[in-house]
């Protein structure tokens, strides 16, 4: 499993479990796995080296029954890896939770 944030042109940030579609050895696609588009609710100050802040994670695209979609390349400025919390924070709300539907 490879989890990573990625940032659309649109501006839309999402995190997703990513692979990549290849055809004749060059990338055709990005393939996400239950994609969602993260949401910043606000900023709240522990002490100033240490920020903490309020997500939510929403299914992108909103409205769609797919969990796994294929994404074109030219929509993404780029991909990263999340932060430890971030990370965890999806697994445990949206992956082990689909885990549990099947």
């Amino acid at each position: 499993m490879s989890i990573k944030l990625i940032l659309l042109n649109s501006g839309e940030k999402l995190i997703s479990d990513v692979k990549e579609a290849h055809l004749e050895n060059q990338m055709v696609s990005y393939i996400l796995e239950q994609p969602c588009q993260i949401t910043l609710n606000g900023k709240y100050e522990v002490n100033e080296e240490n920020p903490r802040y309020s997500i939510s994670f929403n299914r992108w695209p909103v409205l769609s029954s797919d969990t796994i979609i294929e994404l074109n390349p030219k929509s993404v400025v780029t991909i990263s890896e999340p932060i430890d919390q971030v990370k965890l924070l999806y697994q445990n709300q949206i992956l082990e939770k689909e885990n549990e539907s099947n």
